[in-house]
């Protein structure tokens, strides 16, 4: 335990009053964290940014919102990248999400990685 949090609980008389103090304090910085990080999922993808760029953003944004034990479930996390991936992949996103049965997040991922791909192709078929 590092010298700010021992400070905290020196005064303690049990594990469970420990417990409560730590909480107690550390909670208000979790909870910024937590806004900050849902914030940042809500930034749509740039103009110039790659769409695999943008996913290892996404993806360790979510990472760190598990790891202060605020994690999104699968489906949240879908809808919520839908709504920032941009409207290039509307269509795919239209033929997905439109009724249930929903994609996991690794399936929606793999079908935007494979609409990209099909767009990048068909973009250099037209310039031809």
């Amino acid at each position: 335990m590092n010298e700010d949090s021992l400070s905290l609980v020196v005064a303690s008389n049990s594990a469970y009053e420990i417990w409560k103090c730590l909480e107690e304090h550390y909670l208000a910085s979790t909870k910024e964290q937590e806004i900050q990080l849902k914030g940042q999922l809500s930034i749509k993808r740039g103009s110039n940014e790659s769409l695999e760029d943008f996913l290892k953003k996404f993806k360790s944004t979510c990472d760190n919102l598990t790891a202060i034990r605020k994690p999104l479930d699968d489906l949240d996390k879908v809808f919520q990248l839908s709504r920032v991936v941009g409207s290039r992949y509307q269509s795919y996103n239209l033929a997905v999400l439109l009724k249930p049965p929903y994609p996991t997040f690794r399936q929606y991922i793999l079908g935007l990685q494979n609409t990209e791909r099909d767009l990048k192709e068909f973009e250099e078929e037209y310039r031809e």
